[in-house]
């Protein structure tokens, strides 16, 4: 499963450009008209994403802050 990837955040491809400048109308494609396993993987991914950054911003601070090891 592809990393989730914020729109303006460099894109996942490593080409330098922003998300929405370059992968972003591709990927949305493939969720769109992908397997059902893959969207269902799409969205379980979201879904922990957002969990993830309310959990920092409860805890007060950024991503940075937390280590992951």
């Amino acid at each position: 499963m592809k990393s989730l990837t914020g729109r303006n955040e460099k894109c996942h491809c490593n080409s330098g450009k922003k998300y929405k400048k370059c992968c972003l109308a591709k990927d949305e494609f493939q969720r769109k008209n992908g397997s059902p396993e893959l969207n269902a993987d799409l969205a379980l991914g979201e879904k922990l994403v957002k969990e993830y950054d309310s959990f920092v911003m409860f805890q007060g601070g950024g991503a940075e802050t937390v280590k992951i090891s």
